[in-house]
């Protein structure tokens, strides 16, 4: 079984999400937006293992601390291919470890996480579905307050994002939504126009 904790971190308020396996402690790192010490120290206080930073996309408000995070852990950085220009835009950046693509999976301890490419908000925007816990983790593709995100930079489209909303809507009625910024949902609360 999975385990999820959020953090809100940085002038945006964005999620940080630390997923780990209960047994094993193994962990991975979603989305450090900021704040790389204070996300260390409630690392620390959970007593879990990272061992991966991944990104939902590359914008600056999820990735700012990275580079902290990946040198204190000595971890791998993941973002699908379509977002590396974004995350190598604003800041000194570690080496990308690998990519991530749609279905792939992802172990930590005796739990996997997949996979899904949900573009739209940025070419390379993925969720991380986890079946047996009934969540998924979708970076700013969408809001609890029925929102998504922006769709007006010259790389985004609302027609894609809608594709991909569509995509997580097929998911089961139980899972429960984790977004970019705000609170979790379930998303039965999801509406795709």
């Amino acid at each position: 079984m999975l385990k999820i904790h959020s953090i809100k971190v940085g002038e945006s308020a964005t999620n940080c999400y630390l997923i780990w396996d209960e047994k094993t402690k193994d962990a991975i790192l979603v989305d450090p937006g900021d704040s790389a010490d204070y996300i260390e120290v409630v690392v620390a206080d959970l007593s879990i293992n990272p061992i991966k930073i991944i990104l939902t996309h590359g914008h600056w408000d999820h990735t700012d601390a990275v580079l902290e995070l990946s040198l204190a852990y000595n971890v791998p950085v993941l973002i699908n291919k379509g977002d590396e220009f974004l995350f190598r835009r604003f800041r000194p950046s570690p080496k990308i470890a690998t990519d991530i693509s749609d279905g792939d999976s992802l172990v930590i301890g005796k739990g996997k996480i997949k996979i899904i490419e949900t573009p739209g908000h940025t070419p390379g925007s993925i969720s991380l579905y986890c079946t047996s816990s009934k969540f998924v983790v979708v970076g700013d593709i969408y809001f609890a307050d029925g929102t998504f995100g922006r769709t007006d930079f010259d790389y985004s489209d609302k027609k894609t994002l809608v594709k991909s909303l569509k995509k997580i809507k097929k998911l089961p009625s139980s899972t429960v939504i984790y977004p970019g910024h705000g609170e979790a949902f379930n998303i039965a609360m999801l509406t795709v126009d």
